[in-house]
């Protein structure tokens, strides 16, 4: 499952999580865009393929990430995290 988290903290007791999880990525999703070599393969993302050692891909999220609050103006920490298996 691939998960990823944006924290932010904005003052020392108040946190706001946004959290979008991709558990599977579907050929037909929207809002993740793949260029290059990548393509949706069983639920994942597949970056190049076996046979050819030259290819490489990426995948976008095409939706809005906040990066700053509204309210206060302030811009947000974040971290991210992301799960990725490498098989060779």
């Amino acid at each position: 499952m691939r998960t990823f988290y944006v924290y932010h903290q904005h003052f020392a007791d108040t946190r706001i999580v946004s959290l979008f999880p991709i558990s599977y990525f579907d050929p037909l999703t929207t809002n993740i865009f793949y260029e290059g070599d990548a393509m949706p393969s069983i639920g994942a993302i597949e970056f190049n393929v076996l046979d050819y050692l030259a290819l490489v891909g990426q995948a976008f999220y095409a939706e809005r990430v906040p990066l700053w609050e509204n309210r206060s103006r302030e811009l947000s920490d974040f971290s991210t995290y992301f799960l990725s298996q490498l098989t060779t």
